[in-house]
């Protein structure tokens, strides 16, 4: 019986190892998908926050250039008066600079040395003027070297409605700008120009504003990977140990304890003592068991008496 026993103790180790085993393994699968959620989570936030800073950022720009296009409306009143529109478009097709873009020039220029709103480019652009003018044409601007150019697609593309703002995540190439740019776009309509209206475009760059939120999140996300490493090494460790010692415990109490018994009694049997009883406790896992082993036992008993007592009347 002892190769029995053996056999159940690796048996009994095996399944041991294999509920604890299935344990961590669960719950190692529920770290990984509670990670997950908590990495979309902190993508989320910081989309969140990279959306207020744009929003904030564009609202501020639009205000503070408000008082520029405000100023070159009114100074085009004084200075061009009833200006038919297409004498105007032919002093932008001679490329004649008007006083009054010579003014909003300067205007736009002091904006950018003063570092007002980290502004890196201020232009006007007047929209399509078929068929002389086939595309938005900056008439007036911060950069002279930008004077008389064809707004760029990555900008014209957005110049619809009555104005807005875009975050360009690859800058403006075609007018040396690098990196994340905010383009906040306004239109503006000059009455001297019989209301025609002509685009306000401002450029930001942004890189250091969401390089500074992004490093942040990805500080906070290195700590907390740190932190939920360590914890969940540990608490796999913690759980393998009470999974093992507790299973352990019922393995032996509700299994171990019942078969041991019951070998017992067979042993017993096998020697020859009839006259044993497996105990019985209410409500184990092996009651039905013992009880029909020890129905079994009354029964060899009552079989053996009777052998018995015919024996001895014959």
């Amino acid at each position: 019986m002892s190769g029995n026993n053996k056999k159940f103790n690796r048996a009994r180790s095996s399944i041991l190892f294999q509920v604890t085993a299935l344990t961590v393994v669960v719950f190692i699968m529920a770290s990984i998908v509670s990670y997950y959620v908590y990495m979309r989570s902190t993508d989320a936030l910081i989309e969140k926050s990279r959306e207020k800073v744009i929003n904030t950022q564009a609202g501020d720009m639009s205000s503070s250039f408000l008082f520029i296009t405000d100023m070159i409306a009114s100074q085009m009143e004084e200075k061009v008066g009833a200006m038919d529109i297409m004498t105007f478009v032919q002093a932008i097709q001679d490329k004649e600079v008007l006083p009054i873009q010579e003014t909003a020039n300067t205007q736009m220029k002091k904006m950018i040395d003063d570092g007002t709103l980290g502004l890196q480019i201020c232009a006007v652009a007047i929209p399509e003027v078929p068929p002389t003018i086939t595309e938005p044409l900056v008439i007036m601007t911060s950069e002279d070297t930008l004077m008389y150019t064809e707004v760029p697609e990555s900008i014209s593309k957005y110049l619809e409605g009555d104005g807005g703002h875009e975050l360009l995540e690859n800058g403006v190439p075609e007018w040396g700008l690098e990196n994340e740019q905010l383009l906040v776009y306004d239109l503006q309509r000059a009455e001297a120009l019989r209301g025609y209206g002509m685009w306000a475009i401002l450029l930001r760059p942004m890189h250091d504003d969401i390089g500074s939120i992004e490093g942040y999140f990805n500080k906070e996300k290195k700590n907390i990977d740190i932190l939920m490493t360590i914890v969940i090494i540990s608490t796999i460790l913690l759980l393998v140990a009470i999974m093992f010692l507790v299973l352990s415990f019922l393995i032996r109490k509700k299994i171990t304890r019942p078969i041991d018994e019951l070998e017992e009694a067979a042993e017993k049997v096998m020697e020859g003592d009839m006259d044993i009883e497996v105990p019985i406790r209410k409500g184990e896992e092996f009651e039905r068991l013992k009880y029909a082993f020890n129905e079994m036992l009354k029964s060899i008993r009552k079989f053996m008496n009777w052998k018995s007592d015919a024996g001895g009347e014959e």
